[in-house]
């Protein structure tokens, strides 16, 4: 970039450099004043008028769009539901930025305020996690009323919509469902049935409200799973999608225990090893073994 631009600047000095440098023609000698004949002054001639013509408009793209998406993506790394910042806070934050963005001198020490952010954010997220675990307490009693609602030792609320007529499955069954994932105010944030496929998942490697559930299930049963966050994904949450916390909402149909996969045949895995023998036989032929 350095070079081009240099060589730019040349070309656009060299005709004024050249210019300055090229000799100015000698001036012609005197003659005398009788040898050289009288002549007719010459009118004046005008200088014509330069029109002036207007200058072509500028075409300047719109790019708000293009900036505003820029802007939108950046956001996205930072959770700031978490942080519940304030007006006056998004201005703050808004004005770190644009110091950033123009290169300018930070007003505070950056290695401090660094510190300082972490703990900020720690403490913006403990008082979220409480408001979180506080209305989901109050949401699960709610439901807890509702006919066909039990409630298991973890806490877990199971509302029974459908009862099955198949087997339980164990705690190493590996099952295959349909459901809906939402928080307590109704946003959806996972949904099988959304994506028309149905999910198959091993009952211990899932969080702990599904694996205790489901166990009290029946193959064909159909329940709302309402899960406390100690159930769920903790304090921690899924950042963007579930706040540390939270109270989930799990729509859940069993649609069947997947069965395991059968043993392989004794008979090929007779061949399997009688293929890799003479694999060896082959080989031992070409090295002359």
């Amino acid at each position: 970039m350095k070079k081009s631009m240099a060589v730019l600047l040349a070309a656009a000095l060299f005709p004024v450099m050249a210019a300055a440098q090229t000799p100015a023609p000698k001036p012609a000698e005197a003659k005398p004043a009788a040898a050289v004949p009288a002549q007719k002054p010459k009118p004046a001639v005008k200088a014509a008028k330069k029109v002036q013509r207007p200058a072509a408009a500028v075409q300047v793209k719109d790019n708000s769009k293009t900036l505003y998406s820029l802007g939108y993506l950046i956001g996205q790394n930072v959770d700031f539901e978490t942080l519940m910042l304030t007006s006056m806070e998004y201005k703050q934050l808004e004005a770190g930025f644009a110091d950033a963005a123009r290169n300018s001198e930070p007003k505070y020490v950056i290695a401090e305020s660094t510190a300082d952010l972490r703990v900020f954010a720690e403490e913006r997220a403990a008082v979220r996690t409480a408001s979180e675990k506080t209305k989901g307490e109050a949401y699960a009693a709610k439901r807890l009323q509702e006919k066909g609602a039990a409630k298991l030792a973890s806490g877990v609320i199971i509302i029974s919509e459908k009862e099955g007529s198949g087997p339980m499955p164990a705690a190493t069954d590996t099952v295959k469902v349909d459901y809906e994932g939402s928080l307590i105010d109704g946003t959806v944030f996972d949904s099988s049935i959304q994506r028309g496929t149905p999910a198959e998942f091993p009952l211990n490697a899932i969080i702990p409200c599904w694996s205790e559930a489901l166990q009290k299930m029946k193959a064909g049963a159909k329940a709302t799973l309402v899960c406390s966050s100690s159930a769920a994904y903790g304090d921690a949450g899924r950042p963007r999608k579930i706040p540390g916390g939270a109270t989930l909402v799990f729509k859940v149909s069993l649609l069947e225990i997947v069965p395991p996969p059968p043993p392989p045949a004794p008979a090929a895995e007779k061949d399997a090893v009688k293929k890799e023998e003479k694999k060896d036989e082959k080989k031992d032929e070409k090295t002359g073994k």
